[in-house]
């Protein structure tokens, strides 16, 4: 008969030391390059059965993250809870993701330059309906109304002020 292994200290039998790094030696997910372990009858990241087994469960929509950015560690000292925007704030301050889409004449999505968007909203604040204004550019209404509002084109207009 098998006895269940499922504690810390059956976790860290299967690490190794590497740098500052404690790097998980067991199976590792060819399309994550996380860690995979069956921890308590279930499949789980390694990083974050050893978190389970070192501070209890892990809160429904937390991540757990690395401050080392190796997939592969397991160490305590560098692991930590945080939200989805923690982890993508966290993923961003390090460079392996932009810290936000291109914005402004940047986007590939741009129908509007930035001398456009300036004119659109001095012709919106001398009174002008967002109709008249939509109707000499390749936008609808709503767009207009979204520049007048700053949903849209207002991290570049700040930039823009910014850099005067």
């Amino acid at each position: 008969m098998r006895i269940a292994r499922n504690t810390f200290e059956h976790l860290l039998e299967r690490t190794a030391k590497v740098g500052e790094c404690v790097e998980w030696q067991g199976a590792i997910s060819t399309s994550t390059g996380y860690g995979k372990v069956k921890f308590r009858g279930i499949c789980l990241d390694a990083h974050r059965a050893m978190w389970i087994a070192a501070n209890g469960q892990i809160l429904h929509g937390l991540f757990v993250m690395h401050s080392c950015d190796n997939r592969k560690c397991v160490s305590l000292d560098h692991l930590s809870l945080g939200t989805p925007k923690d982890n993508m704030q966290d993923a961003a301050r390090k460079g392996r993701i932009p810290p936000s889409a291109p914005i402004g004449e940047q986007s590939p999505k741009a129908k509007l330059s930035l001398a456009d968007v300036v004119i659109i909203l001095a012709r919106l604040e001398a009174g002008e309906n967002g109709t008249s204004v939509a109707a000499d550019y390749p936008v609808d209404r709503s767009a207009i109304s979204k520049i007048k509002r700053g949903i849209s084109w207002g991290r570049a207009l700040a930039a823009m002020e910014r850099a005067a």
